[in-house]
């Protein structure tokens, strides 16, 4: 799951999510606008927070996990 439906399925604003992660809250709004890329660290700590429904990989490139989920297999 990408980060931006993560937050909307638990009502959640980005920037309550990163005071979650302990960033500051550009850090996730330049993320999911697609200007600047999470660190590898911040990936980590998003995958954590979110208790793995977030990966790491998702967080990183969400670019290439957008409609994933919507998928039927």
């Amino acid at each position: 799951m990408i980060l931006y439906k993560y937050l909307k399925t638990n009502k959640m604003s980005a920037k309550r999510f990163a005071e979650l992660m302990g960033v500051h809250h550009e850090t996730i709004y330049r993320s999911m606008k697609g200007s600047q890329r999470l660190s590898p660290d911040n990936a980590v700590k998003v995958e954590k927070v979110t208790n793995g429904k977030v990966t790491r990989l998702e967080a990183m490139w969400p670019e290439d996990f957008d409609g994933v989920d919507d998928l039927e297999y």
